[in-house]
């Protein structure tokens, strides 16, 4: 994911991590930038400098809730192939309303002991109660891990140990673990 600036009339409007298939509002234009900032000029070609604004620490923390919604919606790659099979990776979005059909899907094949069909945005797939049930489990442990990353980044911001956007999106550089860790220790 990269950073996306929202441009109208010339001015930047909003920053955001665009998912696949996003598209802008209509009169809006999306342009790639990891240094431009709501409020600045565009002319078409550069960006210009509305100045330096004073990010606030509620500002910080609503940029960490905003960039883990983002994160938890574009989901994990997931390994479907049984045991002893070539390795078949697929995108699973981890949206609430995923997360919890594959929970649901767990709990039947656990119960019946039957394979489960799993219709994702990109895939119709067929797995037995044992992939569904590690599924469950990594998409579990991958939000939970985000939880734990976007508390211990809000206690930082608390205490004025944060106060820049490459240590909020790269969590790892400060020791406090990756928000794409979807195996944490």
């Amino acid at each position: 994911m990269s950073r996306h600036v929202l441009v109208k009339d010339g001015k930047v409007q909003d920053a955001v991590m665009p998912g696949p298939g996003y598209k802008p509002p209509k009169g809006f234009r999306m342009i790639k930038s990891d240094t431009a900032n709501i409020g600045d000029s565009y002319d078409g070609g550069e960006f210009a400098s509305c100045g330096v604004l004073e990010t606030t620490k509620e500002q910080w923390k609503d940029y960490v809730r905003f960039l883990r919604e983002v994160i938890v919606k574009d989901g994990i790659e997931f390994d479907i192939a049984e045991p002893g099979a070539d390795p078949k990776l697929v995108k699973i979005h981890t949206d609430i309303a995923q997360r919890d059909e594959i929970r649901s899907l767990a709990q039947l094949a656990k119960a019946f002991g039957e394979d489960v069909v799993l219709v994702t945005k990109d895939d119709v797939l067929t797995l037995s109660a044992g992939k569904i049930e590690e599924l469950s489990v990594r998409v579990a442990k991958f939000i939970d891990n985000s939880h734990k990353i976007a508390a211990k980044l809000i206690d930082g911001i608390e205490q004025g140990r944060i106060s820049s956007r490459d240590s909020i999106d790269h969590p790892e550089t400060l020791e406090i673990g990756s928000w794409r860790d979807d195996h944490p220790q």
